[in-house]
């Protein structure tokens, strides 16, 4: 999983940078719980305030690409008839990055076997 930027390290551009790709994210996590909640029918949260807050601070902790998927059309809207739990969301997006993560590292291990291939074979 990508990690956050932690402010407070590095030089003020750096700093100024990973402000601007937190915002970046708040951003999209936003919008993303609201495309997410607004694809159901009510919401039987206790707090919507809370929930909405929640959700999206988990969403924050993933790339965009993941974000995405788990809260499109064909992610949680369309597996769950109810508003999902923030463990729901959470689990979502755990199996959507490790599935991503997955497909980066067999990419990177057929990259070394074509090179060794190349070295061996010419």
């Amino acid at each position: 999983m990508e990690k956050l930027p932690i402010p407070g390290r590095g030089n003020s551009q750096q700093l100024s940078e990973n402000l601007e790709a937190l915002s970046r994210r708040k951003e999209i996590a936003l919008k993303a719980t609201a495309i997410l909640l607004g694809c159901y029918r009510t919401g039987e949260a206790n707090d919507p305030e809370v929930y909405i807050s929640t959700v999206a601070a988990v969403l924050m902790r993933y790339p965009e690409a993941v974000v995405r998927e788990a809260t499109g059309i064909d992610g949680l809207p369309s597996k769950l008839k109810w508003l999902p739990t923030v463990s729901e969301v959470r689990e979502e997006c755990d199996r959507i990055n490790e599935r991503e993560r997955g497909k980066e590292y067999r990419a990177a291990q057929l990259s070394e076997q074509f090179k060794l291939r190349k070295e061996v074979f010419g």
